[in-house]
This record gives structure tokens, C-alpha cells and sequence, in this order.
């Protein structure tokens, strides 16, 4: 009986573990857009994109001249974005870095984080963006 009583014990802590989401370590800072598909972002805009991501699965940011919000899901190394949101103001600014930038997020699959910064990946490793840490929230 006691045996079973511990097997049932690391049964549901196991299971508990399973159940929480893990936040990525990216979580909770905003990440400035430095490169976009291996050029770099900066003195051609504007405003820099950049992007926020929540501890409970939302992303939120700027893409250059619109305001964005979505979701996004991490499983270790992956990185998907959910459906992508983003107002439509009409910018003369930079609206190629925008649509690029939003492209990109679309493609993105994996990721990785070295020296304060994000690098979005596509599955077979391809750099599509790289991100600094802008703030601490």
C-alpha cells in the first residue's frame, strides 16, 4: 500500500510539471530589431520595431509604424507565433521594414538567446531577425 501510495505521489508531480507552461527567458524584457533577413535596422527607420513577450503567451510590440499584438508558444528551442494582429495607420516611414518584419514572424520556428540577444530562426537554422534587450519590465 505504501508503495503505491509514492508511486501515485511522483505520478502527480510529474503530471503537475508537465502542466505548467514554462516562460521563456526572453519573457517580460522588450527586444529592440537590430537585422531583418541578414540587413541592419536602425538608422532607416524611424522608430524601431521591437517586441514584448508576456509571460502568459502574448506578444505584443511595433513593427515600424503600427502597433502589433498576438500570441505566441514556446516548446524549448521552438518559437511559433500565433495569429498577429496590428493597427493601420498609413506610414511613409517605413512600411517595407514593417511588412518584412511581420513576414519574418510569420516564418519564424525556432530561437535562441546569446549576449542580450534574440535571434528568430526558421526551422533549418536561417537567421530571419535579431533582437536586443531593450528594458527589464
Amino acid at each position: 500500500m505504501r508503495r503505491q501510495a509514492v508511486g501515485l505521489l511522483v505520478v502527480l508531480v510529474v503530471v503537475m510539471a508537465c502542466g505548467r507552461a514554462r516562460v521563456p527567458s526572453f519573457a517580460e524584457h522588450q527586444w529592440s530589431l537590430v537585422e531583418l533577413d541578414g540587413r541592419a535596422v536602425g538608422a532607416d527607420v524611424a522608430r524601431v520595431p521591437y517586441l514584448t513577450f508576456h509571460r502568459d503567451g502574448r506578444v505584443s510590440g511595433f513593427g515600424g509604424c503600427n502597433r502589433l499584438a498576438g500570441t505566441y508558444r514556446v516548446d524549448r528551442d521552438s518559437l511559433t507565433f500565433g495569429p498577429l494582429a496590428a493597427t493601420r495607420m498609413a506610414c511613409l516611414d517605413a512600411p517595407d521594414v514593417e511588412t518584412a518584419f511581420l513576414a519574418a514572424l510569420g516564418r519564424v520556428q525556432r530561437w535562441t538567446v546569446a549576449d542580450g540577444r534574440l535571434a528568430l530562426l526558421t526551422g533549418d537554422g536561417t537567421r530571419l531577425a535579431v533582437l536586443v534587450e531593450a528594458a527589464a519590465h
